[in-house]
């Protein structure tokens, strides 16, 4: 697997406790406002390299959202993360974090186009505008395991799988494909892939198959299907060098 130049990747599961909701739309404002406020002067300081979340097209629980955060440091994961947690705005969320390395294995690497830059929304980031999912695609986020007793992050794949999942992806028109290794594996995942297509329809017929009978008995894996959220607006919280 090939990776990032030494950058870190913070993966994170969230969305709002129940708790949110009882608030005043004054205080969800105020909070909120506070909240971006922080995040961004964080982002400034530490050299984001990306922001990208995922709303799950069904909810599981309080986890409602998947995101992709890149830093070129371990020093600013972690200032993130203490920074999302911050009161007021943290007490009313849900957290899962991990942090991996981004890298696709050789075998795959030439399924997607070369995935290109977000276009970033204009106008000033501390003010948010009205948010939403991007519906011209669909992003499969798979949590995978290999077989016990193999090398934590390793996939096992075969010939026929390779040559099987590179001719579905030419002919289904595969967007993107990305590939987080876990720092420290979980139990259940060693890695996480994001598939990106244009069509609810690809997206669906590549869970069936990567999870068919030729491959899916040797690696555990979970999938949840997303729409990118905001993806023009979070694509301007990046780290911008002062003029």
């Amino acid at each position: 697997m090939s990776e990032r130049d030494g950058g870190i990747t913070v993966l994170y599961k969230g969305g709002r406790l129940a708790s949110w909701h009882r608030l005043s739309a004054a205080e969800k404002k105020a909070y909120e406002q506070e909240h971006v406020d922080l995040m961004l002067a964080v982002a400034q300081q530490h050299r984001l390299q990306r922001l990208e979340g995922f709303r799950l097209l069904a909810p599981q629980g309080d986890y409602e959202r998947f995101w992709a955060i890149d830093f070129p440091t371990l020093e600013g994961a972690e200032a993130w993360i203490r920074a999302e947690m911050a009161p007021p705005y943290g007490r009313y969320g849900y957290y899962e974090y991990y942090l991996a390395r981004s890298g696709l294995p050789e075998y795959c690497a030439g399924w997607a186009p070369q995935a290109g830059g977000l276009v970033p929304q204009t106008g000033d980031p501390r003010e948010v505008p009205v948010l939403d999912v991007d519906r011209n695609s669909v992003v499969v986020v798979m949590f995978e395991r290999g077989e016990v007793g193999q090398v934590a992050g390793e996939k096992p794949v075969t010939e026929e799988y390779v040559a099987e999942m590179g001719a579905f992806c030419q002919e289904h028109g595969l967007l993107r494909l990305e590939c987080f290794q876990l720092i420290a594996p979980q139990a259940e995942w060693h890695h996480v892939w994001l598939a990106e297509f244009a069509a609810f329809e690809s997206a669906e017929a590549w869970v069936q198959l990567e999870k068919g009978p030729g491959h899916g008995c040797l690696s555990e894996r979970s999938f949840a299907l997303t729409r990118k959220w905001a993806p023009a607006y979070f694509a301007g919280w990046t780290y911008k060098e002062e003029s």
